[in-house]
């Protein structure tokens, strides 16, 4: 194989291509533009920033819980408890995120509290993860039809529908 890719015989790509910077942003654009669903769609917003920022796979973002969330000086910080390379959760870590006050589009911090004050407070009996028991599949059914109905943008992007996906947010460049 790898002689074959050496060659240019077999291509040297293989799966999910990395999000750019402005596929990155024009993901949270879409978000925010919809207006069909609003739960939805501030759950899909808040969901892309924190897979591009944490640098994280659908599966981890959509895990995390309401009481995994606090503040270390000017940072929120997420801990992650189980990762694809620490499923006992051994060697987990709270990871930074910080505000982007020059493009409000883009701030973490600002979308999670539109999230949270959109969703109210959490209540006995309610989910205790912050997207919801289901939030990674509503997020990546939306990112798959919004990337079906957006492709001449994002082919003037410089991107390919068949190469992007939920993984590529954590590739970004």
């Amino acid at each position: 194989i790898a002689d074959l890719k050496a060659t240019g015989k077999m291509s040297n790509i293989e799966g999910r291509q990395p999000m750019s910077t402005a596929g990155f942003h024009f993901t949270a654009e879409q978000a925010l533009k919809q207006t069909d669903d609003f739960n939805l769609y501030v759950v899909c917003h808040c969901f892309v920033l924190l897979c591009w920022n944490l640098i994280a796979r659908a599966v981890t973002v959509g895990d995390i819980l309401f009481d995994a969330i606090s503040w270390e000086g000017d940072a929120m910080t997420i801990h992650i408890g189980k990762m694809k390379n620490d499923q006992e959760g051994a060697h987990g870590f709270a990871r930074h995120v910080y505000a982007n006050p020059k493009d409000p589009l883009i701030c973490p911090i600002l979308s999670i509290g539109v999230l949270v004050f959109t969703k109210g407070h959490q209540r006995e009996g309610s989910s205790a993860y912050v997207f919801g028991a289901t939030g990674k599949d509503r997020f990546t059914a939306w990112l798959a039809k919004m990337l079906k109905s957006c492709n001449d943008a994002i082919l003037a992007l410089g991107l390919f529908i068949a190469e992007l996906g939920s993984h590529s947010f954590r590739k970004g460049i």
